[in-house]
């Protein structure tokens, strides 16, 4: 009898598995299919940008952070705050991710601009030679703002609102508290 239910164990337990192993094939083709719909929905039409040159671009940007009124420049105790800066070396632009724990700097390889103002721009890393494409769109309501959409090459892709450094003052900034990630007497040794 003991043999009787440990074999029916073992048929469960493959029985169990086999369909788990079907659920998670099913789950990856329905994400895969999301995964297609959402960059074909994303795809731009490069026909309606033309050559865009970034000397009149603003070179300095500073990551906002959105409240229930507005937006605000929130530094974070442990991350800082990201920033943007689009360079000129030797007649080649560069774009430097930055201000938070990691850097990330790419050789900007083109840019465009569309006849209602968005910006494409094209990049590819310097030390992964990974792909980083960049839409820039103009915020309506607040000057010096933009929302950028960073399209890594790996597939993923975030959008944050950015202020030209020139419209930095308009925003309030608010820093988090230190105790909020260290203990008072590491905060107390920072100060000095």
């Amino acid at each position: 009898m003991a043999n009787y239910i440990k074999q029916i164990s073992i048929l469960t337990s493959i029985i169990f598995i086999v369909i788990s192993c079907n659920s998670n094939s099913n789950i990856h083709e329905s994400l895969q299919e999301t995964k297609n719909e959402q960059n074909s929905s994303d795809s731009i039409d490069i026909a309606k940008f033309q050559p865009y040159e970034l000397d009149e671009f603003p070179k300095n940007w500073i990551q906002l952070t959105k409240t229930d009124s507005s937006f605000i420049i929130y530094e974070s105790c442990d991350m800082g705050n990201g920033m943007i800066s689009i360079t000129e070396v030797e007649n080649n632009w560069t774009i430097l991710l930055h201000g938070t724990q990691e850097e990330f700097k790419f050789k900007i390889i083109n840019s465009r601009i569309s006849s209602s103002g968005e910006i494409l721009i094209n990049s590819e890393s310097f030390e992964t030679n990974e792909k980083l494409n960049c839409s820039i769109s103009w915020n309506e309501k607040y000057s010096g703002v933009a929302a950028w959409k960073f399209n890594w090459e790996n597939g993923h892709s975030t959008i944050n609102d950015y202020v030209n450094s020139e419209f930095e003052k308009e925003f309030e900034k608010v820093e988090q508290p230190c105790t909020d990630c260290w203990s008072q007497e590491d905060c107390d040794a920072m100060k000095n």
